[in-house]
């Protein structure tokens, strides 16, 4: 797609939602310094990043050996703290964990005679939840409450984890003994489901070069404090989103429920999910506005890991269809509101059908330049035209004759096929042949004035 079929919303409406260039500045430099560990990865980084600025959590499946937990350790170093310093905790999951092992537990003191609470790891600000599949789904249970709700309940009392919390939980696809599948109640609070896959040549020998995992990971340093950190997840929550884009989304989500290839659709939390990381992913790039290609980037990594497919090697090409299938009918409708119809133009002044004279025609061509075929029976003349007669200096219809028309005036009502002017268009009461859209041509218009009839 061309950038001006993937733009929705007005230029005045993108322009007051642009990106603020020190966010932005903040966000390119939180990128950059995770490119520094992480190698040959930007499209993944993007993700991972859209997913912390938009407040979801992020589930990350691939093999051994990738740098999963080095994504994690990276991100939370890149992050300065605030008075009491960024708080990153890591939870191996194992089959003997226990529910209090991640949330906490009340413990009795036996000085005061009261029981205090002792905070688990889940209760900070990035959670890596490493090998989450070994735990049983009564530990992994324990993160539900805290992942949708920000807020971990023991006993009466109600404790949050501070801001920003962002867990990233890494699963082995390779193994199945000693596992246990994610509930689908699990699955959905995470807002993507990303794969890093293996680097690259050149990024294999820069790995081999640097060992960025042990050596530049120590020496990596903070890069947007976390006031900074926060105004930019602000910025991203403000990120403009045209309503035919939403309604795309609505579209694709109820697709899911209803399309013969699913077993179980997306929820409307999905929904929430690819809204929310469109406009995060749109602002991580500059941008202030959405477009359509930041659905369709999007639609694998948040809807495919929360919805169940008859034919699960197929389910990826379905969603892709449904996808790009929506997006077609955006533009579609987009084309035809934009670009097609005079009516839906204005500029300067309009004819009797709304067509400015020096706006663009049906095709947006303009005035001075447009060819035979974008000029309708009706065209508009050069400054403003009337119903039933058009004039730029002063020439009336009835004054005007055939054969001693100017070159700024407009022939009336003996206009004949040649008789189309430089700068101006047949009126209302030209023969349908003299102002058909396929006789007159700028090329054939005498810079003089019209041809005699």
């Amino acid at each position: 797609m061309t950038p001006e079929n993937t733009e929705l919303g007005s230029a005045a409406e993108r322009s007051a939602n642009a990106a603020s260039p020190a966010a932005a500045a903040h966000v390119a430099a939180l990128l950059e310094g995770a490119g520094r560990i992480i190698k040959g990865k930007r499209k993944f980084l993007e993700l991972l990043a859209a997913t912390a600025l938009a407040g979801g959590h992020a589930l990350i499946e691939d093999n051994p050996g990738l740098g999963k937990t080095t994504v994690a350790k990276t991100l939370a170093r890149l992050i300065e703290g605030g008075d009491g310093g960024l708080v990153f905790k890591r939870i191996q999951f194992t089959p003997d964990l226990l529910p209090y092992d991640i949330t906490g537990v009340d413990v009795f003191d036996p000085k005061t005679l009261e029981f205090r609470f002792i905070a688990g790891p889940v209760l900070a600000n990035i959670v890596l939840a490493d090998e989450i599949n070994r735990a049983t789904p009564k530990v992994q249970s324990a993160l539900l409450e805290v992942m949708a709700e920000r807020q971990v309940t023991i006993g009466q009392a109600t404790h949050r984890p501070p801001e920003p919390f962002l867990v990233i939980a890494t699963e082995n696809p390779i193994e199945s003994e000693g596992t246990f599948p994610l509930p689908a109640a699990q699955l959905d609070r995470f807002m993507m489901k990303l794969s890093m896959g293996y680097p690259d040549r050149a990024a294999e020998l820069s790995i081999l070069d640097e060992n960025p995992a042990e050596d530049g990971l120590e020496r990596l340093a903070p890069v947007i404090g976390l006031r900074d950190f926060m105004e930019a997840k602000k910025a991203a929550r403000a990120t403009f989103c045209h309503p035919a884009l939403k309604e795309a989304i609505a579209d694709i989500v109820r697709d899911t429920r209803i399309h013969k290839g699913f077993v179980l659709g997306a929820s409307p939390r999905a929904g929430l999910h690819l809204l929310e990381a469109a406009k995060a992913l749109a602002f991580v790039r500059g941008r202030g506005y959405v477009i359509d290609e930041d659905l369709s980037v999007l639609a694998l990594p948040v809807l495919a890991h929360r919805v169940r497919f008859r034919n699960p090697s197929a389910g990826e090409k379905i969603i892709r269809e449904i996808c790009l299938a929506r997006i077609g009918a955006i533009d579609a409708e987009r084309f035809s509101e934009n670009r097609a119809g005079a009516s839906a133009v204005s500029n300067s002044g309009a004819s009797a059908n709304g067509v400015s004279a020096n706006a663009a025609s049906a095709s947006d061509v303009s005035n001075s330049g447009a060819s035979a075929n974008d000029a309708s029976t009706n065209a508009a003349s050069n400054s403003g035209a009337s119903a039933s007669g058009v004039s730029n200096n002063g020439v009336s219809a009835n004054d005007a004759s055939a054969n001693g028309v100017s070159g700024n005036g407009v022939s009336a009502s003996d206009a004949s096929a040649n008789a189309a002017s430089n700068s101006g268009a047949s009126a209302n009461d030209a023969s349908a042949n003299a102002a058909s859209a396929n006789v007159a041509s700028p090329a054939s218009a005498g810079a003089d004035g019209a041809a005699r009839a």
